[in-house]
């Protein structure tokens, strides 16, 4: 009985492991999108702003903020701003191409301009 007990207790950690480190690598990984929005718009308020901007964005679509960021900051790389009717016209291509928003590259996104 004690060691059923002791094997669920190292399946409770290891599965709390787990969670934890999904929930930090994410972190990282969004703090880096937040880094690179502040470095492409200017400013860490500018970044901030456009990382709402996509936050909101991604409630209207099936792509995700970091595929959406990472589009975003493509965009803005290429000099082209990021309207929400140019990631709306970028997100329905996507899905008809059937491909990742992010996946689109800036010569992509400029001819589609």
């Amino acid at each position: 009985k004690e060691s059923v007990i002791n094997l669920k207790n190292a399946i409770i950690a290891l599965g709390a492991g787990a969670a934890i480190r999904s929930i930090i690598s994410t972190t990282a990984k969004f703090q880096d999108l937040r880094t690179a929005l502040s470095s492409v718009t200017g400013s860490a308020q500018l970044g901030a702003e456009a990382f709402g901007f996509i936050s909101k964005f991604a409630t209207k679509t099936q792509f995700g903020v970091d595929e959406l960021t990472e589009a975003y900051i493509k965009l803005k790389a290429a000099g082209i701003e990021p309207t929400e009717k140019l990631l709306t016209t970028f997100t329905d291509t996507a899905a008809v191409i059937g491909i990742s928003c992010s996946d689109l590259k800036s010569p992509t996104l400029v001819a589609l301009t």
